[in-house]
């Protein structure tokens, strides 16, 4: 009777074991035996966040899994300024890119298709989760022509998804050309402009005051060429497409951290305003006065002379204060992003240690999950061995 019961009672366990084994295979065999489709895209930035397993989506959507993470150079055979590119493989699931394409998709002409859906904009990018620092591949549509593809001299093993830059490399790159263009903004000798505009004035000033009829047309005749030359660089600085992209850079930029620097939102439109208002009246006085110069009436009449010369006065009077306007606008830009990149710099620094220590305490969880539930609570401190 005992002997029976124990038998019943292994046959009992070794039937668990077996149900619980069938059970963890049927479950474990559809992701074994599911067909996937390998695709592999290339970045010329840093990945960090992105590991093996990580997730693909397709507009939010999980599409696959990151299947491996390495270097260009390591696969293929490249030249050094390609070398440093960051090759990652992704394996998505076959039947839902079979069904995207449509039911004359195959594997042999995917790479066909996949160039249809890049040239519509197809691109795949690295997005950050949260402040985790968890990264994950986004598969999207963008605009045609607005990211280009990166320049490869190799053949793919895989199918080949072009990748687009993510949005923190696009912001860096634009704060670096704010700091360009302002630069080369700064670069601009407006001032020694002004004074050259003044020592004009003040030869036909001294002129006027001469009686000497021959010298006194010689002296105006001068003034006035080399007052047109100075107008004429200064209309062609202020024509150039570069400062009106430029303006529009910068007001693209601080538009997408208006949550980061919100404090100063107030400061910065009503700058960029000003600047912008500067730039167009320094162009139209300019253009005005120039016109006003290359008249014939004004350089065949010298009974209007006196005329002209309050037209010319009043002009570089504008031009002064154009200047002095947008002298002083660049000043309070530059005051604005030197103070704000403190605060930038410090919450950039926080987040920094967020995310440290929340992979901190995920390795710990991951090292000893058992710790998590089971852990002793800390020791209690002793208020006399405080420091």
């Amino acid at each position: 009777m005992k002997h029976d019961r124990n038998f019943k009672i292994g046959l009992f366990i070794l039937s668990g074991i077996f149900l619980l084994a069938a059970l963890l295979v049927a479950l474990g065999a559809g992701s074994i035996f599911k067909d996937s489709f390998i695709v592999e895209t290339y970045f010329d930035e840093s990945v960090q966040g992105l590991d093996v397993g990580g997730a693909v989506k397709f507009r939010g959507v999980q599409v696959g899994t990151v299947k491996s993470i390495s270097f260009v150079w390591a696969q293929y055979d490249t030249p050094s300024d390609q070398g440093r590119y960051v090759l990652v493989t992704m394996a998505l699931d076959g039947a839902l890119i079979e069904k995207f394409f449509g039911a004359k998709f195959n594997k042999e002409d995917s790479q066909e298709a996949l160039d249809r859906a890049a040239a519509n904009g197809l691109r795949a990018r690295l997005t950050t989760q949260g402040l985790t620092g968890v990264a994950f591949l986004q598969l999207d549509f963008s605009e045609k022509g607005q990211f280009e593809q990166l320049p490869i001299s190799w053949e793919p093993e895989n199918p080949y998804i072009p990748s687009a830059p993510s949005t923190m490399s696009r912001l860096e790159a634009a704060f670096d050309s704010i700091g360009t263009g302002l630069k080369e903004i700064e670069s601009v000798d407006f001032k020694g402009i002004g004074h050259s505009l003044n020592e004009i004035l003040a030869k036909i000033n001294e002129g006027l005051g001469e009686t000497e009829g021959p010298s006194f047309g010689v002296l105006i005749k001068q003034n006035l060429t080399e007052l047109h030359g100075t107008l004429a660089r200064t209309h062609a600085l202020l024509a150039k497409p570069e400062i009106d992209s430029m303006i529009e850079d910068a007001s693209r930029t601080f538009a997408s951290t208006r949550r980061i620097t919100s404090s100063a939102e107030k400061d910065v439109s009503p700058l960029l305003h000003n600047l912008n208002l500067a730039s167009v009246n320094m162009l139209k006085t300019s253009e005005t006065l120039r016109k006003l110069l290359a008249s014939d009436k004004v350089r065949a009449s010298v009974d209007k002379l006196p005329e002209a010369l309050t037209d010319i006065r009043n002009a570089a009077r504008d031009i002064r204060r154009g200047t002095q306007e947008l002298e002083l606008t660049l000043r309070n830009m530059n005051d604005i992003t030197s103070s704000e990149a403190g605060v930038i710099r410090g919450i950039l620094e926080k987040t920094r240690e967020v995310m440290e220590n929340l992979n901190a305490i995920t390795t710990d969880v991951k090292e000893n999950p058992s710790r998590l539930f089971l852990g002793a609570p800390p020791s209690k401190l002793n208020p006399e061995k405080l420091p």
